[in-house]
């Protein structure tokens, strides 16, 4: 496998605020999607962000409604500093490595993650089988509707990759993993796919 990760572990935390700012229609409607879905509840949902950086809002959103919120995120750096400073449990981790033996949250969702990840398939099996029944994820990179198979661009400065996702292929890895309700949809020029399986499957 090629090198994978260098910009990721340098960057800082000013980088992830830009980011993040950068895709405030994106975050602000999936908050309104999360609340939507989740609340009102008598049981609080276990949340898990997989690309969760230097954990800008998210820990503390969560918090706010009394939720355990778990981030994860290739860069030890991060993590580090997520672990001094926000709420909530957070590990250092290469998911597309991972193979979760038992679904563990009630949502797995990503921002903007999967588009530079070696193996999105893998990326989203990984999100599937660690939710017991929802996931979201958003690709930043477009929305490319007519895309048969996913396209990838490994940038040997970075050591980083840049893709294009097929909705018809991330549809198909979700179904091989037991997810029946998918939907992918353009939002701002982006990708988001969310998926559900009855509870208990």
């Amino acid at each position: 496998m090629k090198p994978y990760g260098k910009f990721w572990q340098e960057a800082d935390r000013g980088f992830y605020l830009k980011i993040h700012l950068e895709r405030m229609r994106q975050h602000t409607r999936f908050c309104r999607w999360f609340k939507k879905t989740f609340l009102p509840s008598e049981h609080l949902p276990l949340v898990c962000e997989i690309g969760c950086g230097y954990g800008v809002f998210y820990p503390e959103w969560f918090e706010s409604m009394g939720m355990i919120y778990t981030g994860v995120d290739l860069s030890q750096k991060a993590i580090e500093y997520c672990q001094a400073n926000h709420p909530g449990e957070f590990y250092c981790a290469d998911v597309t490595l991972w193979n979760p033996r038992q679904p563990l949250f009630d949502l797995v969702f990503s921002q903007g993650t999967i588009d530079n990840t070696p193996e999105m398939d893998r990326f989203l099996r990984t999100h599937a089988r660690l939710s017991r029944q929802w996931i979201y994820v958003t690709a930043y990179r477009g929305f490319f509707p007519k895309l048969k198979k996913h396209t990838y661009t490994y940038n040997k400065q970075h050591q980083c990759w840049y893709n294009d996702i097929s909705p018809s292929q991330a549809r198909q890895a979700l179904v091989d993993e037991g997810f029946t309700d998918i939907g992918t949809w353009p939002l701002d020029g982006e990708t988001v796919i969310i998926a559900r399986r009855e509870y208990g499957h």
